[in-house]
């Protein structure tokens, strides 16, 4: 249970290392998600807090190399910004799945505000002229599906702006999302939609450059959730 808190812990401090140092899998993409969220609103000027309210957890099923907790977390995150305040509280419930790599316990996956998480990594990329979309990963938790994206240019900088992002599913359905980067020469970003009801198969993305030209992109997903 170390692991859980060290995880925890490092979603709170808004330390990525530590968090993905004790998590792999749905669990590392959920964190490096709120993480950038996070970063995302301190350029912009605001704060996020997080803490846990409460933790209830016991062991229901351990072997060698996997222990499978039962039970409760709940987190608080209040957020200040430019769009105003907001105060939310998430469950992390079991069956909350650890695993033991290369002898380090890390957290890989439990139930988010009382749904099962599907994570799906990509490793995709397109470029459009100068300018390259990569996707990381794609995953369902909760109530959104999220999207782990970056930009990067031939020239070093990528200086686009986001007008619409849609992720596509194997049974042709389509939900229009949202997105933010960080404020960096090689943003990263989060695209969030609508939780899909099947496997994303292509995420869509419109933009327009510095000299409000067209950029778009139509990237293959694998389809494959882990």
């Amino acid at each position: 249970m170390a692991a859980l808190d060290l995880y925890l812990q490092g979603i709170a401090n808004r330390d990525s290392a530590q968090m993905l140092r004790y998590s792999t899998g749905a669990a590392a993409g959920l964190g490096s998600v709120r993480l950038t969220v996070a970063q995302v609103n301190q350029a912009r000027g605001g704060t996020t807090t997080v803490a846990v309210t409460s933790e209830s957890v016991s062991p229901s099923s351990v072997s060698a190399g996997a222990v499978t907790l039962s039970g409760t977390v709940q987190l608080r995150t209040e957020v200040k910004g430019s769009q105003g305040d907001q105060v939310s509280t998430s469950t992390l419930s079991g069956p909350i799945q650890l695993i033991s790599v290369h002898g380090a316990w890390q957290v890989s996956d439990f139930r988010y505000d009382g749904a099962p998480m599907a994570f799906t990594p990509e490793g995709a990329q397109q470029t459009q002229g100068q300018v390259t979309l990569s996707v990381a990963f794609v995953l369902s938790y909760g109530q959104a599906t999220a999207a782990l994206v970056g930009l990067g240019a031939a020239s070093g900088s990528a200086s686009i702006a986001l007008q619409q992002t849609s992720l596509v599913t194997q049974n042709g359905a389509s939900e229009t999302g949202q997105g933010i980067f960080t404020s960096t020469s090689r943003p990263t970003g989060v695209f969030t939609y609508a939780r899909a009801g099947a496997v994303p198969t292509r995420l869509l993305a419109s933009f327009k450059d510095s000299s409000s030209r067209p950029v778009n992109f139509d990237v293959a997903l694998a389809g494959k959730p882990s």
